[in-house]
């Protein structure tokens, strides 16, 4: 049997963490986004391009995420 660390929702589009892998992936997930919007803000300062930068940034990391989630989930996303 596969380590399932997502399932899909019961209604809509989207996955729900399935255990303690899952709800961890989410953690870092998250500190990934602080982290890389900080670091951005940090170095280029809090002009225009800096919130363009944070926004692409933060963006790019959820892609990543979503990738990672539909591996790791059982079943396909669609909605419901």
């Amino acid at each position: 049997m596969a380590d399932h660390w997502f399932v899909a929702t019961k209604r809509g589009f989207g996955v729900r963490p399935a255990n303690w892998k899952g709800w961890a992936a989410v953690a870092v997930f998250v500190a990934a986004n602080v982290a890389v919007a900080r670091l951005i803000v940090a170095t280029f300062g809090d002009g225009l391009f800096s919130v363009a930068l944070a926004v692409l940034g933060v963006g790019l990391v959820s892609f990543l995420f979503a990738v990672f989630c539909s591996t790791k989930t059982q079943g396909p996303w669609f909605w419901k």
